[in-house]
């Protein structure tokens, strides 16, 4: 038993010594071990939120696609459009200058007639009757005579 007694006071004091020497460091550990579960906790729910983000990533890349093909089909219309109108303007500037000729050509022959009224009866049944020929022959008419 003395032995006993003799190795438990020998060692009894190192124990202490040692322990109250890796009493901070065992704490620092603690401390330390606490943290890195918190940071562990934190990265599993930062993992969890970017998988989040990167899927609705993924649905406004899709519809900001869709917008895309959207806007190009439009663009295409807006196109078709455009070449459309260009052929529209083209038919009614010749609509117009048609209108034109139609008004210019009325009052040539109002001024015809006006010098048809002037000129007296005589004049008119001679015209009626064929006697007098145009300066301008007519397409397609023959000299019958």
């Amino acid at each position: 038993m003395s032995k006993r007694i003799l190795t438990d006071s020998v060692t009894a004091f190192p124990r202490k010594v040692l322990r109250r020497l890796l009493r901070p460091i065992h704490t620092v550990l603690d401390r330390l071990e606490s943290q890195k579960d918190d940071l562990y906790r934190r990265s599993e729910g930062q993992g969890a939120h970017l998988e989040g983000l990167t899927g609705e990533h993924h649905a406004l890349l899709a519809r900001f696609e869709s917008r895309v093909v959207q806007i190009e089909s439009l663009s295409r219309s807006v196109a078709g459009i455009n070449e459309r109108l260009d052929d529209l303007e083209e038919k009614l500037s010749a609509f117009q200058a048609l209108h034109w000729d139609h008004v210019a050509l009325t009052r040539r022959l109002a001024a015809i007639e006006d010098v048809l009224a002037a000129s007296g009866p005589e004049a008119r049944r001679t015209i009626e009757e064929g006697a007098v020929r145009p300066l301008l022959p007519f397409p397609g008419l023959a000299d019958s005579a």
